[in-house]
């Protein structure tokens, strides 16, 4: 049996052309194996990618179904047509900006004397719009109703029921109005909107200004009782003079009265409020915060805590050291903080500001490196000494880091060695008690880097006693007898 026997020629549409007028469209042959004991058989899928690239559906059903299918699209060529017809073009009117016209607007257009295929000009701002006033859409609403009115003379009684009557005319002029109306409305809304957001900051900084004076340490203890205050005069700047420095400045004087007392002014200067400490007893439970400062306590409200000083020591190593231990960079409740005591103003754990820690996290610890460094130190001069080159030259900011970090890590790579040796090359000696595991993914591990296996190991001289005395014997080395 040939080859011709077993297989079936359907003469179809070459994919991807567009027809063209005149021009027949480009065929292929889709050879399909129509005997089922032939070895190369056309499959299903075959013919259902066949069907889906001339979108014919449907494509489920099985293979004699498409088959059929697939033989009558072959033989109807008016259908191929329809699919490979060029994409038709938008057409784009005349006055296609942004709307289309619609018929009724057309015909009022037209019995307006006004060509509907014209483009408009564009619509002017918003402040613009407000020049545009009640007089002159009077004038040129009147002036429609003249031209209609002279036409409506000129034309056959049939033609001229066409133009705009008066009643038109008016509502016209009406709209315009209300247009005007409603532009002058809007700048109205926007323009109170605008003092409505003035007022509440101004009144926003004064309930901040009051809230951070310290009233006990003002005349008169007993202002504290609410029946007995007399009048809180805050005097706080109301105007300044731009082309004059701080003697421009004046003031003006809010009052707050108790019920029933005269007032008795005591007037706070809004320049010290923000250095005058805020006692415990003022800020509300909510928003206190305790700063454990050396040796002392600071209160202070959450609130108010500054954003970290935009500031870098790279260019002045010294003076980082100097603000290391006392500084008033920053300045919280009217104390100066140290910059080693930032991080309880500004981790996370403390609830305040715990963005602004991640922001200035890794140059805080760079700082403390080289801050703690300089303190083992006698002097400056002899830290200097001991970072500076062969020629006497001061290392560089960088170079400091540097040197430090490779310090470390000699240090850490022998701490983890004792620890190793200690515990005879098996840290997870039961002696350790665990201390050089971790877990993760609920899984327990033992500690490999170096850093890691120091802190622990540390940690176990620290809290251990007999690990303590027993590190100091092993290095004593065994004891001889006599």
């Amino acid at each position: 049996m040939s080859k011709q026997d077993h297989t079936e020629e359907l003469s179809l549409p070459e994919p991807g052309q567009t027809y063209v007028e005149g021009n027949a469209l480009k065929r292929v042959t889709f050879i399909v194996s129509v005997d089922p004991l032939w070895t190369k058989k056309t499959t299903k899928g075959e013919l259902q990618e066949q069907l889906r690239t001339y979108g014919l559906a449907p494509l489920k059903g099985n293979k004699d179904c498409l088959l059929k299918i697939l033989r009558e699209f072959s033989k109807d060529e008016s259908a191929w047509l329809s699919i490979f017809q060029p994409v038709k073009k938008r057409k784009r009117e005349r006055n296609s900006h942004g709307y289309t016209v619609t018929v009724e607007a057309k015909a009022i257009l037209s019995a307006c004397g006004v060509d509907p295929d014209l483009r408009e000009a564009p619509a002017p701002s918003k402040r613009r719009r407000i020049g545009l006033d009640a007089s002159y859409a009077c004038a040129s609403s009147a002036q429609v109703c003249r031209e209609g009115q002279h036409a409506d003379q000129d034309l056959p009684t049939s033609q001229a029921s066409v133009w705009p009557s008066q009643k038109h005319c008016q509502e016209t002029l009406a709209v315009r109005i209300r247009r005007v109306e409603h532009n002058v409305s809007s700048v109205r809304d926007d323009i109170l909107e605008h003092i409505d957001s003035i007022e509440n900051s101004l009144t926003n900084k004064l309930h901040e200004l009051v809230s951070s004076i310290n009233l006990t340490t003002l005349p008169h203890r007993d202002v504290l009782t609410p029946s007995r205050s007399p009048a809180l005069q805050v005097e706080y700047p109301s105007q300044l003079n731009p082309h004059q420095g701080t003697s421009g400045l004046t003031s003006s004087t809010t009052v707050i009265t108790a019920p029933g007392q005269l007032p008795m002014p005591m007037v706070v200067r809004p320049h010290s409020s923000p250095q005058v400490p805020i006692s415990s007893e003022l800020i509300p439970k909510e928003h206190l915060g305790i700063a454990r400062l050396d040796n002392i306590e600071l209160a202070y409200d959450k609130r108010h805590v500054p954003n970290p000083p935009a500031i870098h020591f790279s260019q002045d190593i010294d003076r980082l050291c100097r603000e290391w231990e006392n500084s008033t960079l920053l300045v919280v409740n009217g104390h100066g903080i140290p910059i080693k005591h930032w991080g309880q103003f500004y981790k996370k754990t403390k609830g305040v500001k715990g963005s602004a820690w991640q922001a200035i996290r890794v140059e805080w610890g760079n700082w403390k490196f080289i801050a703690e460094e300089q303190r083992r130190y006698p002097n400056a001069e002899a830290f200097w000494r001991t970072f500076s080159s062969e020629g006497g030259q001061r290392l560089a900011y960088q170079q400091i880091l540097d040197r430090l970090s490779e310090r470390r890590a000699a240090l850490a790579a022998q701490d983890a060695a004792n620890a190793r040796s200690f515990f005879s090359n098996n840290l997870d000696h039961p002696s350790a008690h665990g201390a050089f595991r971790y877990v993760k993914g609920g899984k327990s591990y033992i500690l490999t880097k170096d850093d890691a296996i120091t802190r622990a190991w540390h940690q176990l001289l620290t809290t251990q006693p007999h690990i303590a005395v027993g590190w100091a014997a092993f290095c004593a080395g065994p004891s001889t007898s006599s």
